[in-house]
């Protein structure tokens, strides 16, 4: 078993969440993007389920959908514009270049140790929760 630090793993977690979250800000500033919006154009294409209609109204002000010509029934997606694509990928690399400056000085393993460490313990998470549902 691991000794609880102080201040704890949580807490750390927390802190370099909360970071990721801040280098970002700026650029999707600029775009007049949230992190949710970002997270869902990222994510695009979309399925059918995804309710998002704010977000739709939002990308169709910008031109980066055509909501009466983006949905492709054959695959139930919602495809960009070019100028969407463009915009996406224009914010994709502010962002890639923001978190390599962030990143400066951690090692290749150590950053895949930090990715296993933090996996594990969603997948304990989720192993205490199926024990807890056979005790009850």
């Amino acid at each position: 078993m691991i000794r609880e630090e102080n201040p704890p793993f949580g807490y750390w977690t927390k802190k370099v969440a909360q970071t990721l979250l801040d280098i970002m800000e700026p650029v999707l500033k600029k775009h007049q993007l949230t992190v949710d919006h970002w997270q869902v154009l990222n994510s695009m294409p979309l399925d059918d389920k995804t309710n998002i209609n704010e977000l739709l109204d939002l990308l169709e002000n910008k031109g980066w959908i055509d909501k009466n010509n983006s949905y492709e029934e054959q695959t139930d997606t919602l495809k960009l514009t070019k100028k969407g694509e463009a915009a996406k990928t224009t914010i994709f690399n502010e962002i890639h270049e923001t978190r390599k400056k962030l990143f400066t000085n951690i090692s290749r393993e150590d950053f895949e140790i930090s990715l296993q460490v933090m996996k594990q313990i969603i997948e304990n998470k989720k192993e205490l929760h199926e024990e807890n549902d056979m005790n009850e």
